[in-house]
């Protein structure tokens, strides 16, 4: 868990799934948490880097945002996570089960925005605390801003449109916050391609190779290229 928290994201899921269990383990939960040992054992040297900036105007958040959906096979819920960027630098992360019981991968994925659209008001708030400014705390017509980015089309559209659809009614208002911050322009939404949302490392299993290519750009392998 402390290694989660500081420095590899790559295992958020993992813990987070694993933390599940803390009263009454079997020896499945036990083999998988040998596994995540090995694991750590064997990437051991991996880090996150944190490349030099010329302009402290130049930086930009960047909030990506997924969803699996019922994933969890004892109550079916799904699980959201979120990775912030500034810059190029991942500065914070997080797997989280949701709370109730997503009937769409839509609302899956609509749950996912609003609990990373909290975490990235927060961020800006501190930057600005900070005096470190964003490109969207002094954005103009000509200035690019802050991007939250979710990789479903139905859930961006639903933070976008007001109209109530049959399909989405349902969902509870409390998640609804993310169309304020869209109209306040605290910050905007944009599509990314499944293969390229570096948040789909935080909620669900992946192959080793994905796992691999999604770690790498979250760590600035490569010699600090992201």
């Amino acid at each position: 868990m402390y290694a989660v928290t500081g420095t590899r994201s790559d295992l958020a899921h993992t813990v987070t799934l694993l933390s599940q269990f803390p009263s009454r383990p079997n020896e499945e939960h036990l083999q998988a948490t040998k596994r995540v040992l090995r694991y750590l054992r064997g990437t051991a040297d991996w880090n996150l880097h944190y490349p030099k900036k010329a302009e402290v105007t130049t930086l930009r958040l960047l909030c990506y945002s997924d969803a699996s959906y019922a994933s969890n096979l004892d109550d079916r819920r799904s699980f959201s996570g979120y990775l912030t960027k500034l810059g190029e630098a991942a500065v914070s992360w997080h797997s989280k089960k949701q709370k109730s019981v997503a009937v769409s991968t839509t609302e899956a994925e609509y749950m996912a925005m609003s609990f990373a659209s909290r975490h990235l008001v927060w961020l800006q708030r501190g930057l600005q605390q900070l005096r470190q400014h964003t490109l969207s705390t002094v954005a103009t017509d000509n200035h690019e801003v802050d991007y939250l980015l979710g990789g479903n089309q139905g859930a961006l559209e639903l933070a976008k449109n007001h109209r109530i659809y049959n399909r989405s009614k349902h969902i509870d208002t409390h998640y609804h916050h993310v169309r304020e911050l869209l109209e306040a322009g605290t910050f905007d939404l944009m599509y990314v391609p499944t293969e390229d949302n570096l948040a789909d490392l935080f909620t669900k299993t992946l192959p080793k190779p994905r796992h691999h290519k999604l770690a790498e750009k979250i760590r600035c392998a490569s010699e600090g290229k992201c």
